[in-house]
């Protein structure tokens, strides 16, 4: 039949899904979540201390500075990218409210709990295999 794949399913950087090696799966990948989470703590803590001491004013502007800053430096400063954004989320969310302390402890529960699902997912769906992790612990010898 034309145009039908054969063999192990191509993914889109050309190779297949056979030649992608076990240890691609990285449960401690580049700290991603650790980040996201670091930035979110710093960013609602950052509301929490500014609320009521700061006009609302500033701290829309402050907010929307600090996603931009953020965005701008993501690869250098991944935590000023996760604080930055928290802030304006946080911001800008509850300042029609004025419940800026409630919306910053439920965005960091939020977060909280994404890393959590994320990382109990990964576990399950992604189980090591004994002999792998045996493989990985010792050093192989030339």
């Amino acid at each position: 039949m034309h145009g039908s794949v054969r063999g192990p399913a191509a993914l889109p950087c050309g190779r297949s899904v056979q030649d992608v090696p076990a240890q691609s799966v990285d449960r401690t990948g580049d700290g991603a979540a650790g980040v996201r989470v670091l930035g979110t703590l710093v960013g609602a803590l950052v509301v929490v201390l500014a609320a009521g001491r700061v006009p609302l004013a500033v701290l829309v502007v402050v907010a929307v500075a600090a996603l931009l800053l953020g965005m701008a430096y993501k690869p250098v400063v991944p935590v000023l990218a996760g604080a930055g954004s928290a802030l304006a989320v946080v911001v800008l969310v509850g300042a029609p409210s004025g419940a800026l302390e409630t919306v910053a402890a439920l965005r960091l529960l939020d977060t909280l709990l994404g890393a959590g699902i994320a990382l109990a997912a990964g576990y399950l769906l992604w189980p090591r295999d004994p002999a792998d992790a045996d493989e990985v612990a010792t050093p192989r010898t030339a």
